[in-house]
């Protein structure tokens, strides 16, 4: 899972961010914003096969990592979660898939 240093400079990164922003209210939606614009980059850079786009991607990794902490959220807990629901969706895919 995530280590603890990790977790430790997330919180670090929720602490700046809050100085920065102001207010959690404002914390968040410039975390959401910024998210739906790395997205938005990510996609253009992976199609034009810059290289770029793999460290825009760990940005949007942080800024994820990030609203899930400040909300009070478990980050191992979720990743648990999701890659659960990731393996169950590709599998039943590929299933539906092989019945055709």
């Amino acid at each position: 899972m995530i280590s603890e240093d990790y977790k430790r400079d997330v919180v670090k990164i929720n602490e700046l961010s809050l100085r920065l922003n102001g207010s959690k209210e404002k914390e968040d939606n410039y975390t959401l914003s910024s998210m739906i614009e790395h997205a938005s980059e990510i996609k253009k850079l992976y199609e034009n096969n810059n290289p770029h786009w793999a460290l825009e991607t760990g940005d949007l990794m942080i800024h994820c990592m990030r609203l899930l902490t400040a909300n009070g959220c478990n980050i191992d807990k979720i990743f648990e979660k999701c890659v659960e629901r990731f393996i169950t969706k590709i599998s039943k895919k590929l299933r539906e898939q092989s019945d055709e």
